[in-house]
């Protein structure tokens, strides 16, 4: 069922059609009412309705213009005016613009009924017209899909193929790419409603998973490994050198993520290094960093620079300590969280193993934390892209306590956990509190301030107005309007030189944030108050 919106600036117009077109038996999803031009507008923006019916003379906006805006919002909308006689020549005029049909006043059943049948009759030939091409272009698609798949598994299988250019698996040119291997692993048919045989249904929806998380500068191509039924293959391609590997974990730990929350099947991911064109060497390399999970377990992703540094340096993990770190974690224990950081990263066991160890211990909890995300709100799943899988996050601190406290108020942040928090982190808001005191009319970001305390900035933001009573923005904006008010009153300085002066560079937007405050402009605030000086 189809969207309506009725738009005239009589209600009784607008009730009466309503009436109308439910006693001759059209039904609809919705019908939406506006009075005028300008809220249609705004419900079209919104709501898309499939049909408007449309006044031609309304205060505000005519239907001539509401039908000219409509259709840069959708060409699919399908416009019927109401005029009358005298009318005609809107009536004409909207028609050309594309109208598809109009009713006469007053509208009588027979006009109404014949114009409905046509409009709708459009409509659904369209939808029909819209299925049948859609099925088409999937065919055309899985047709060349299918030529592909087949490139990249000769590729793996014939030593005589070392290389396939990027072009003819991405239809155009990339500089960079990386290779990974998605294997569903066995266990997910003991704990979960899967079964063996579901496992073509389990790859359909993880390329339909992997379809909604992609942004637009991520390009990829999923298809199935012939050497191993269990296996899928994705190449990703760009341009971006470094970038492009930050975006691939991103990318990855959030297929990993939604997997396990709305398939809850365990998948265990190995990622080649990043490449200038597609070869075997990249195969190679994402088959062996998977492989490490008979090692170090399944469910997790496996980077091959990772695996093979860890390998080469004889890094040993911790297991019994990452262990229970995973127990505090899922009991909510924030003080026992925080020593079992302290124990896992601290001087003594860097020196002994190296500085890559901390990214080995900061992936362990990136995956526990995955793995525990089923109950948590959608905006921490992403919230953990953002916190924890940010490169320059090693290269922001300058000792290994900085990065447990970062570590620390990210995690439980993330797990939404409630108790008292950290008389250090309280500790901190108070420094923050104290440098905006000194700085405000500096261009103050609140996550840089986060960052440079170490602390997760939701998390900072939350303790924040916790401890002070508003946000960390609100605070700002009192202060500096605080001071404004102050100049305004005791100086002749221009409003441009105090905006500036208190951390506004556009006056514009101090001016709009003042009257918000004040409920007055900032001259109004000097004329009623200088002269009581």
């Amino acid at each position: 069922m189809q969207k309506l919106l009725i738009v005239d600036d009589e209600k009784w117009i607008r009730r009466g059609l309503k009436v109308k077109l439910q006693e001759l038996g059209y039904q609809f999803e919705e019908i939406l009412e506006a009075k005028n031009g300008m809220d249609a507008l705004e419900i079209i923006e919104s709501e898309l309705p499939k049909l408007v019916i449309t006044d031609i003379r309304m205060p505000k906006m005519t239907g001539i213009d509401l039908i000219r805006e409509g259709i840069k919002i959708s060409k699919e909308i399908k416009f019927v005016i109401i005029s009358g006689y005298a009318e005609f020549d809107y009536a004409e005029k909207a028609i050309n613009m594309g109208a598809r049909g109009y009713l006469l006043k007053p509208i009588n059943d027979q006009n109404l009924k014949e114009t409905m049948d046509k409009i709708l009759g459009e409509i659904e030939r369209e939808k029909e017209y819209h299925q049948v091409r859609v099925k088409v272009d999937k065919l055309e698609d899985s047709f060349v899909d299918n030529g592909k798949e087949k490139e990249i598994n000769e590729l793996i299988l014939d030593d005589k193929i070392n290389h396939v250019a990027i072009k003819a698996i991405m239809d155009e040119e990339f500089s960079y790419s990386s290779m990974a291997l998605i294997n569903i692993d066995a266990s997910s048919y003991f704990q979960s409603n899967f079964k063996y045989e579901d496992l073509e249904l389990l790859k359909f929806s993880i390329k339909n998973i992997m379809n909604e998380i992609t942004l637009e500068d991520f390009h990829y191509f999923i298809c199935n490994n012939h050497t191993n039924r269990n296996q899928m293959i994705i190449i990703m391609a760009n341009n971006q050198g470094m970038n492009f590997q930050k975006m691939i974990e991103e990318k990855l730990y959030d297929l990993l993520n939604s997997i396990n929350k709305y398939l809850k099947i365990s998948v265990t991911i190995g990622v080649s290094k990043v490449h200038p064109d597609i070869n075997r060497q990249q195969y190679s390399e994402a088959k062996e960093a998977y492989e490490f999970n008979f090692i170090d377990g399944r469910g997790k992703i496996y980077q091959y620079e990772s695996v093979k540094y860890m390998t080469e340096n004889a890094i040993q993990i911790p297991r019994d300590k990452i262990k229970l770190l995973k127990m505090y974690m899922s009991k909510g224990d924030a003080k026992n969280i925080r020593i079992l950081l302290e124990s896992l990263i601290n001087t003594d066991t860097i020196k002994e193993q190296s500085t890559k160890y901390i990214s080995f211990i900061w992936f362990e909890i990136v995956s526990i934390l995955i793995n525990s995300l089923d109950a948590i709100e959608k905006k921490s799943q992403r919230l953990l892209s953002t916190s924890l899988l940010q490169p320059e996050i090693f290269e922001r601190y300058e000792n290994v306590d900085e990065v447990i406290n970062y570590l620390y108020t990210t995690v439980i942040d993330i797990l939404g956990i409630k108790e008292d928090q950290d008389q250090d982190c309280k500790e901190i808001v108070y420094q923050v509190k104290h440098f905006i005191d000194q700085n405000y009319e500096q261009d103050i970001a609140i996550k840089d301030l986060a960052y440079e305390y170490a602390i997760n900035p939701k998390y900072f933001s939350t303790l924040f107005k916790k401890e002070i009573g508003m946000s960390a923005i609100q605070y700002i904006t009192n202060k500096r309007l605080a001071q404004a008010c102050e100049l305004l009153i005791q100086t002749g300085q221009s409003i441009t030189d105090i905006s500036n002066s208190v951390g506004y560079q556009d006056p514009l937007y101090f001016f709009r944030v003042f009257k918000k405050k004040y409920d007055m402009t900032p001259l109004e605030y000097r004329n009623k108050y200088q002269g009581n000086k």
